[in-house]
Parts: C-alpha cells; structure tokens; sequence
C-alpha cells in the first residue's frame, strides 16, 4: 500500500489525514466537521501538500514543518485522503510548493485557528459577526498559518484559489469536494459501526453543539448588554457635560448683569 500510494502521489497532491481512535487535539476539528457536514463527514481533521521526494509539508502547533510522508502516515495509524486540483496547472502547483517550502520554520496561527473553531463551532445564524473582515484580521497573525490555512495560502499565493471564504476560515474537510479536487486514492481504517453506537455517537455530538451554542449565545448576551450599559453611560456623560455647559453659558450673563447693577448702585451711593 505505501508504494502504491507514493507511485501515483504527484507534486502539489493535497494530502488529508484522519488519526485512529479519539485525540483531544483533533477532536475540536472533528466536531467543527460535524457541525457543517454531519457525522459521517466527521474525518479530516488534518492538510498537508506533497512537494515530491516523499516529503510534505504541513502546520503543527509547533510550526511549520518538512516531513516524510511514508514515515508520517504511512504505518498504518491514520486514514487517508489525497486530492489534487482540477484546474491547476503543474506552473501554479509550483508555486504553491515553493510557498509552503518557504514557508517551513514559521510559526504556526493559533488565534486564526480560534478563530477557525469559533466561525465553524456556532450556529450559522450568528456568523454574521464572525464573518466581519476587522475582526478576522485581528484574529490572523502575519506570516503563521495553520494547517488547512497553509495549503489555501499556497493556491492563493499560485493564483488558483478555489474557495469562497478566507484561508483562515477553510476547514480540511471542505478540499473534500468533488467540484474543486480529484480523488487521487483514500485508504480507511476497515471497521464497521452498528447502528446503535452510531446513534449514540450522533447523539453525543449534537449535544456538544447544543452545550456550544448556548454558552455562545451567553457569551454574546454578557457582551451585548455591557456594550449597551458602555453606551448608555456614554450618552449620560455627552448629555451631562451639555447641561453643565448650558448652565454656565447661562450663569456668565446673570453674573454679569449682577456686576453692572452692583456698579450702579456703589456709583449712586457716592
């Protein structure tokens, strides 16, 4: 299996991969997948671009890296999705590799990939706020990628970017689309789930969205009504400093006038 794949595997292949068992690490992505795809889409929690020589390159917590990719994924432990790019030419997907290579030792992003979980772990309903530029780009670091963010940038930088949202908002799973990539091959760990832990699993999960959402949905109730208390004492504040105001614009005449009548009656007295 490990020749096969690393026989039809081309330069500027996009290589997804899903580990066995549960990881708290992926589990956040593996949600995300649930949320915008449903549980059987759940896989895919990890990209890389294969640059050739059986090396790819990829975005860990750690940074950006150059592995081996037999050595990497190949033993066994993790399932498999390569995909390659309908519309790019072996030009483009050159520079999309020179970006990547480039890119090893920077750092990896995680406010983009908060961000990330953020945008795809809440309801649809209020990514309108998610989905403000401002605040992406405050949630974006310069020269950092995560992993799924790497790839994008690549396509981006090579001109044959395919996707409708930012690289900080592309999740591994969504280079799984038949309109925009080629299965190249997909190698999956072969087990079967009865219907009941199916269920169960299911069940697990949109509870986890539900809990998600409300503490969301808290959150911006907590936010919304402090913002609108700052307001509040804001407009108190203008409207108070206008009343002083008018009030001392008031109180110059009267002084004034009180100053003059005084004046006529020191000078009628003498």
């Amino acid at each position: 299996m490990n020749n096969s794949i690393l026989s039809i595997i081309k330069l500027g292949d996009v290589v997804l991969t899903n580990g066995r068992g549960i990881k708290l690490g992926s589990l956040p992505i593996k949600l995300a997948n649930f949320f915008q795809r449903g549980y059987k889409e759940r896989h895919w929690t990890h990209a890389a671009l294969y640059i050739g020589d059986g090396q790819i390159v990829e975005a860990f917590p750690g940074g950006i890296v150059k592995r081996d990719l037999e050595e990497s994924y190949l033993k066994g432990d993790f399932e498999l999705l390569i995909l390659r790019h309908k519309n790019a030419s072996q030009s483009n997907l050159q520079k999309t590799i020179d970006f990547c290579k480039n890119s090893v030792s920077k750092g990896y992003d995680p406010r983009a990939l908060l961000y990330f979980l953020f945008y795809n772990l809440t309801p649809p309903q209020i990514h309108f706020i998610w989905g403000d530029a401002f605040l992406g780009k405050c949630f974006n670091l310069r020269d950092a990628y995560f992993c799924s963010e790497l790839v994008c940038t690549g396509l981006l930088v090579a001109g044959v970017y395919c996707f409708e949202r930012e690289p900080y908002k592309v999740m591994p799973i969504d280079f799984n689309n038949m309109l925009l990539f080629d299965t190249v091959t997909k190698v999956e760990f072969p087990y079967k789930e009865s219907r009941f832990i199916h269920s169960i699993k299911a069940a697990f999960l949109w509870s986890l969205y539900i809990i998600i959402a409300m503490f969301f949905f808290l959150i911006l109730m907590v936010a919304a009504i402090f913002l609108i208390t700052i307001f509040v004492l804001f407009v108190m504040g203008i409207v108070g400093i206008i009343l002083f105001i008018i009030g001392l614009l008031k109180s110059i005449p009267l002084a004034m006038r009180k100053k003059e009548d005084n004046s006529q009656k020191n000078a009628l007295s003498e």
